[in-house]
């Protein structure tokens, strides 16, 4: 496509990864980068090709996709964006699409990735609705053990020992930003997980290890050689891709969307990732979640093709301390009387703030009037206000 015919938009989009043989296109194999170019190449008659932020594995999920594609001029964000929608099949959607500018590209410009992974430990992570969303290990966790995992894992060093192939010309060394292991409201454990790069499973052979370290098959020994290279341990199998989404990438303008998965963690809804959001990752145990009406809960999220869990995350925005010297953190505040007000009755509460006290008009007389022994006016009627 030439470039006086074309214009260039990025999109942030979900797919579902279970029925998936990955992001990149493959020889006679369904993959979610092929799925979203048969839906652009039918729009625009023609073909198109699709760049992503990064390369999801076989079986791991997306909720923050970005993608780059060009399309013709006469096309708008708006428009595109219902009409890729409407298009077959369900276990894609696009949650955002934007203008960008011609040399935007989402690998090159991304200066961080997130994924999170689920683990479930409530008795719910036994339904059939959620089993295929999250890892039930067989053993018992130690939460505890999760959490110190994640900061040994934390800064930049060789990933070579947690990754499947190799990649030469890159080289294994990453910086992990944020590797931070936290119960979801849902009774989830949750690792999110931010660096520069992820190399091929090193995600799911990071969780694994950590899994065996809390569930006592391994010794802490072991994942501080694996972390050092040192030879002579191996890292167990890699964890189920089904419990692994990326959830969001980070670019000089910020993230593309705020952290969470529909169903799994509350994704407040910021227009497509623009705008404050709640982190509700540093709450302490025990916290309680303020109440936001059901009828303001946006929509956006439930078309989401892993929001199959059947569970919306109502009520869910804002996170009570359990004691309340608890300091509270940043953008966090308690709901007002008007906030916690039903819908219907918020312009009703605003306009009594605002309205003047209501005057007392004068007495009028009515009816026949008549003058009295001393001269005075007297009214028939009772007198009305």
């Amino acid at each position: 496509m030439a470039q006086r015919d074309a214009v260039r938009f990025r999109a942030t989009v979900h797919y579902d990864g279970s029925a998936f043989a990955g992001w990149q296109v493959q020889p006679e194999r369904r993959t979610a980068q092929g799925a979203i170019e048969e839906r652009l190449s039918s729009l625009f008659d023609r073909p198109v090709r699709v760049i992503a932020a990064g390369r999801t594995d076989a079986g791991v999920h997306a909720v923050g996709q970005e993608i780059v594609f060009d399309a013709p001029v006469t096309w708008n964000a708006a428009d595109l964006r219902r009409a890729v929608n409407a298009l077959p099949p369900d276990d894609v959607w696009v949650e955002t699409i934007r203008r960008a500018a011609p040399d935007f590209h989402p690998r090159y410009s991304a200066t961080g990735r997130r994924y999170e992974y689920y683990i479930g430990t409530a008795d719910s992570s036994r339904s059939p609705v959620r089993a295929g969303r999250i890892w039930r290990p067989d053993h018992e966790i130690d939460a505890r053990a999760l959490r110190e995992g994640g900061r040994l894992i934390l800064g930049e060093g060789s990933f070579e020992a947690f990754s499947k192939t190799g990649q030469p010309e890159r080289g294994t060394r990453c910086t992990v930003e944020k590797a931070e292991w936290v119960r979801s409201p849902l009774g989830d454990l949750r690792l999110t997980i931010v660096a520069d790069r992820f190399l091929h499973h090193m995600v799911r052979y990071l969780v694994a290890t950590m899994v065996d370290v809390a569930t006592g098959r391994r010794d802490w020994r072991d994942l501080r050689a694996l972390l050092a290279a040192t030879g002579g341990v191996r890292p167990p199998e890699p964890a189920p891709a089904k419990g692994l989404y990326l959830t969001g990438v980070r670019f000089a303008d910020g993230w593309n969307r705020p952290p969470g998965v529909p169903g799994l963690w509350p994704t407040p809804d910021t227009g497509g990732g623009a705008g404050d959001y709640i982190d509700q990752s540093g709450f302490p145990p025990g916290s309680s979640w303020a109440s936001c009406w059901p009828e303001e809960v946006p929509a956006r999220g439930a078309r989401s093709p892993v929001w199959r869990v059947g569970l919306r995350p109502r009520r869910l925005w804002i996170a009570v301390p359990p004691s309340r010297a608890w300091p509270p953190m940043p953008g966090i505040r308690a709901l007002s009387a008007e906030e916690e007000a039903p819908p219907r009755r918020r312009a009703t509460l605003r306009a009594s703030r605002v309205s003047k006290p209501r005057q007392a008009r004068p007495l009028r007389p009515s009816g026949r009037l008549s003058r009295t022994a001393g001269g005075t006016l007297r009214s028939s009627r009772r007198p009305t206000a």
